[in-house]
């Protein structure tokens, strides 16, 4: 797919002007400027239903293409999407993490405080 869209040279129509496929990746998912994958997408999508193809004739070139440029903007938001929900993972793996290790802290810190002065004195000359 993206071998395909390098030698077609593909590019992709915003407010800002053309986009290559690498520009995509830099694009946020959402914005309220115009300027993201969603409305990239949105604009494709209307241009596939206005070239509504006959069920006789067979596929056009342009149809070919503007379902190759959905078929990229949609495998590339998927990624994005996948980073976003990966990266919300993460936090809250790290969040927990912290907290267990303060639990398991506190414990070790209890069970110090419940040996005997002797155990302790011993530990403190081995140092």
């Amino acid at each position: 797919m993206y071998k395909r869209a390098a030698r077609n040279k593909l590019r992709f129509g915003t407010p800002r002007g053309w986009a290559t496929v690498e520009d995509l990746w830099d694009m946020p998912l959402l914005n309220n400027n115009g300027f993201c994958l969603d409305d990239v997408a949105k604009s494709i999508n209307k241009q596939l239903k206005e070239c509504q193809e006959s069920f006789v004739e067979k596929k056009s070139a342009g149809n070919e293409e503007l379902e190759l440029k959905m078929a990229i903007v949609k495998d590339i938001i998927a990624d994005k999407l996948q980073e976003e929900a990966d990266a919300k993972n993460a936090v809250a793996r790290k969040a927990k993490k912290e907290k267990l290790m303060g639990i398991l802290e506190r414990k070790q810190d209890a069970e110090l405080e419940g040996m005997p002065a002797e155990d302790i004195r011993k530990m403190i000359e081995e140092l």
